[in-house]
């Protein structure tokens, strides 16, 4: 009786500390919906474009300052690492320089000027659990963009985004997020408002890198 006795007191003495240790392993995030917030910088990509001036066909590339780019994301985490979220996205980046040629004459210079983007996309990321509060992902999304320019009209386009990233769980309910995506979608046709330029076709791609955070509820 008194060797049953010890090895039971012996058991409850241990059982803490089994389950302390426990508690540190296990999944970093809590499963279930979440929001964040996410922003940082992007570069477009030199755009070539086609247009006309005065009726004569022109070409060229645009190039661009580094801009930036915020947003926000509403989700699922599902017990499997998966997440599944729809995400907004705001980016602009600011015209560096242009070349353009027009009936064999090539013309080159500053251009004053902004290009924008509102992406409405719906992603997916796998998340790799290290168990120890970081974790890697990859994935990316589909979706539309309306992409826009100043002196023009704005134009609908569907493209999509791949990336990938490092997480911190800070607890099971926030999570820091330092991530990379690129964007490309399909080429928009800006309609001028400028007298004697005709409608740009243009390229939209950009490298972006962001910081953001979410939060379960």
């Amino acid at each position: 009786m008194r060797g049953l006795l010890a090895a039971a007191i012996g058991a409850a003495m241990f059982a803490p500390a089994v389950s302390a240790q426990t508690g540190t392993t296990g999944s970093s995030e809590n499963t279930g919906f979440y929001a964040g917030l996410s922003g940082g910088v992007t570069l477009l990509e030199d755009s070539d474009i086609d247009s006309s001036v005065l009726g004569a066909p022109a070409t060229g590339e645009v190039e661009f300052d580094t801009g930036f780019s915020i947003g926000g994301q509403v989700g699922y985490k599902w017990p499997s690492s998966v997440r599944t979220e729809i995400e907004y996205r705001y980016s602009r980046a600011e015209t560096d320089s242009a070349t353009v040629s027009v009936a064999g004459l090539t013309a080159s210079g500053a251009v004053d000027g902004a290009v924008w983007s509102h992406a409405f996309l719906a992603n997916a990321w796998y998340d790799f659990d290290l168990n120890n509060g970081w974790m890697p992902y990859v994935g990316g999304g589909i979706g539309g963009f309306v992409v826009d320019a100043e002196d023009s009209e704005g134009d609908f386009v569907f493209g999509g985004q791949v990336g990938g990233g490092i997480q911190y769980a800070f607890s099971k309910d926030i999570v820091f997020d330092l991530g990379y995506r690129y964007v490309l979608t399909q080429d928009p046709k800006f309609e001028s408002e400028t007298a004697g330029i005709g409608d740009v076709d243009a390229e939209y791609a950009s490298h972006n890198i962001l910081f953001g955070v979410r939060g379960h509820f």
